[in-house]
């Protein structure tokens, strides 16, 4: 197989995945607002967490962010360049969401004294494990995006 095939076998990988995270994002914006609007949360909670304050913005952010996503993967299918360059910056993004995630999961298990050390070396490990998936996941999706025989796949696109 050659190095061209691979790259293509990539595209159409990567366009498939694109298009399942941006589904996935759309419905989870769409749960979350009709699920948040069905419960009946106690008003301390909108007084303390920052997340309750603004549930709705950020599930239509969601939103707009998973109709973004299978826009640009349309796109991306096509070989524009545009849709490869907003993948990159949003698998970035994500990188560091991930290390931020991480270090704050890290923080949150370790630092409270009254968990038992079980408990510690289980959210620990699991913290390990799911950040080391989605992150593996992203760096491979960054390796390709910027492996140079694929950038020739949008440099070389086929005409409209």
């Amino acid at each position: 197989m050659s190095e061209k095939d691979k790259m293509e076998i990539y595209l159409k990988l990567l366009t498939v995945l694109f298009f399942v995270v941006g589904f996935l994002s759309v419905m989870g914006g769409v749960f979350g607002i009709v699920t948040f609007k069905s419960f009946d949360i106690p008003k301390i909670a909108f007084e303390r967490f920052f997340f309750f304050r603004h549930y709705l913005e950020l599930a239509s952010f969601n939103i707009i962010l998973g109709i973004s996503i299978l826009i640009s993967a349309f796109y991306f299918f096509k070989r524009r360049q545009w849709a490869r360059t907003f993948f990159e910056i949003l698998a970035w993004f994500i990188l560091l969401n991930i290390i931020i995630l991480f270090l704050i999961g890290v923080i949150t298990i370790t630092s409270n004294p009254d968990n038992p050390f079980g408990f510690k070396m289980v959210g620990l490990v699991m913290t390990f494990i799911v950040c080391g998936i989605y992150g593996g996941i992203n760096i491979f999706v960054l390796y390709v995006l910027r492996k140079k025989e694929f950038l020739e796949l949008f440099s070389k696109r086929k005409s409209d």
